[in-house]
């Protein structure tokens, strides 16, 4: 199946420090293309991240990795080979070019493409990094 490429609009606000402000992608909502309907729920798959595959479960541990607890995942859930995004819901901490597919139904799956990257990070060894992209995913209807 073709997929047609959408380039998401970014937006970028300052928050305070919390955990989530940790993430690097932050999906605010999904809406239809045509319709402009609201969708509460995506399945992202097919993970290319600055030009190299990732499973649905190393994007989705990322998080884990960099000391971040459970809680940063609440609305995120490894399914297969897909993460679950329930929105608004964010994830991954590589600020570098992500590319994916997201679908939902009654919607065709839609290719995807972000340039994500914090608009601060202190420190070296580890860095703390904090306001990542936030974004809005459109989805053809089918």
């Amino acid at each position: 199946m073709a997929a047609a490429r959408h380039v998401l609009m970014m937006t970028w606000q300052a928050r305070a420090w919390s955990f989530s402000d940790d993430t690097v992608l932050h999906i605010d909502e999904a809406r239809g293309t045509n319709t402009d309907a609201v969708i509460g729920e995506l399945r992202l798959s097919a993970f290319v991240l600055g030009g190299a595959a990732r499973t649905a479960e190393s994007v989705f541990d990322q998080a884990r990795q960099n000391g971040l607890g459970a809680a940063e995942n609440e609305t995120v859930r490894v399914d297969g080979d897909a993460l679950v995004c329930t929105l608004p819901c964010a994830f991954g901490t590589e600020s570098t070019t992500w590319e994916f597919v997201a679908d939902a139904p009654g919607y065709a799956s839609t290719a995807q493409q972000v340039e994500a990257r914090h608009q601060a990070c202190t420190g070296s060894c580890p860095a703390s990094c904090r306001d990542g992209t936030h974004v809005v995913v459109f989805l053809d209807e089918s």
